[in-house]
C-alpha cells in the first residue's frame, strides 16, 4: 500500500495530446517533463519505447519491456528496491486492455512512496478508459490521491475529449500538439485561456515544416500550473540537415516565429 503521504508535494501529472502525426512522443521524449534519470514505469500496450540494436527506448536510453504481469511484477520491485533509476515498460501480450491498465495501476499505487518520486507513462490511454466523466477506478485514485505518495503520472492521447475529467483536471501540465478537430481545438483554447487561431496555427506550422509529407518541425502549446500561463516551444526532428534547403523560404527568414526552441 502507498506509504508515507506528503500533502506538501506538487501535482505535477502530465497530459500529451495531438492528432495522430503531430509529436505525441516527440514531446515526451524532448520537453524535460521526464527527467533523464527516472524512476518510471511506462503502460506500452504498442511497444513504443522498445530499445532494439541501440535505437528506440526514451531518451535515447534503453527501456526494458516485458509482457506478462509476473514478469514485470518481480522487475518493477526488484529496481524500485534498489533505489537506483530505471525504465521499464510494461507491454501486454494482448495488447491494450483496461483490465490490464487497472492491474499496473494497482502496482503503482502499492509501491508508491510520499519520500520517493515515482514517474508512470501510459499510452494511448483513451483506449483504455470508458467515460469521459468521474474515472472511479484505482486509475481516479491515484490520479486523485497519487500526488502526496510521490506519483507523477503522464497520459498520452488523441483527443482530450475521449479522456475521464479525472485526469484532464488534475494534470495541471499539458503539452498541446497540433489538432484536427474544431472541436477539440475550441477546447484546447479555452483550457489554455489562448485563442483558436494558436491552435489552428500549429497544425498549419507542422505541415509548413515538411519535406516529402515527414515533418522537420513540431509545434506546441505548453501550459504550465496556473490558468492562462502557456508558452509556445518547438522541437527539431530534421534528420538531415540539406533538408533545410527544401523549407520554403518565408519560413527561413524567421525560422522560429515566436516558439522557443527545446531541441
Amino acid at each position: 500500500m502507498a506509504i508515507n503521504p506528503n500533502n506538501a508535494l506538487d501535482l505535477r501529472n502530465v497530459c500529451y495530446v495531438a492528432a495522430s502525426g503531430n509529436g505525441k512522443g516527440v514531446a515526451i521524449q524532448n520537453m524535460g517533463l521526464i527527467p533523464a534519470k527516472p524512476f518510471l514505469a511506462i503502460f506500452d500496450p504498442y511497444g513504443e519505447y522498445r530499445w532494439k540494436d541501440r535505437k528506440g527506448g526514451l531518451g535515447g536510453r534503453a527501456v526494458y519491456h516485458f509482457t506478462d504481469r509476473r514478469s514485470f511484477a518481480r522487475s518493477f520491485v526488484t529496481a524500485w528496491n534498489s533505489k537506483k533509476p530505471f525504465r521499464l515498460a510494461y507491454q501486454p501480450s494482448g495488447g491494450t486492455s483496461r483490465t490490464e491498465l487497472l492491474w499496473f495501476c494497482r502496482l503503482m499505487w502499492e509501491a508508491s512512496d510520499g519520500k520517493r518520486e515515482l514517474h508512470v507513462l501510459v499510452e494511448e490511454m483513451a483506449r483504455m478508459t470508458e467515460t469521459a466523466g468521474k474515472e472511479d477506478s484505482i486509475l481516479g485514485e491515484c490520479y486523485t490521491g497519487g500526488r502526496k505518495f510521490g506519483q507523477i503520472w503522464h497520459a498520452a492521447f488523441q483527443r482530450s475529449s475521449e479522456i475521464p475529467k479525472t485526469v484532464w483536471s488534475n494534470s495541471p501540465f499539458k503539452a498541446i500538439g497540433g489538432q484536427e478537430s474544431m472541436i477539440d481545438a475550441e477546447r484546447m483554447a479555452k483550457e489554455l485561456s489562448c485563442t483558436v487561431a494558436d491552435v489552428i496555427e500549429l497544425g498549419k506550422l507542422n505541415q509548413d515544416w515538411a519535406v516529402n509529407g515527414k515533418k522537420t518541425r513540431l509545434h506546441y502549446l505548453l501550459k504550465r500550473p496556473g490558468l492562462g500561463n502557456f508558452e509556445k516551444v518547438a522541437v527539431s526532428v530534421r534528420a538531415n540537415k540539406h533538408l533545410a534547403k527544401l523549407i520554403k523560404p518565408e519560413l527561413k527568414t524567421d525560422c522560429w516565429r515566436g516558439y522557443k526552441k527545446l531541441f
